[in-house]
C-alpha cells in the first residue's frame, strides 16, 4: 500500500510506501521539506 501527498513548496505529488509514514524527505524539485502523512500504523510492524 502507498501514501500520496504533495510538497508544500512546489505542489509536486509524491507516492511512497506506507513504511515511510510520518517521515520527512527533501523534495527533488524544490529542495523543500515534505513530510509523508502519519497514517498511524507504526505499531503494526
Amino acid at each position: 500500500m502507498s501514501i500520496s501527498f504533495q510538497c508544500p513548496a512546489c505542489q509536486k505529488q509524491y507516492r511512497v510506501d506506507e513504511s515511510l509514514s510520518g517521515q520527512q524527505a527533501r523534495c527533488t524539485w524544490s529542495a523543500g521539506r515534505a513530510q509523508a502523512p502519519d497514517i498511524g500504523i507504526s505499531g503494526m510492524r
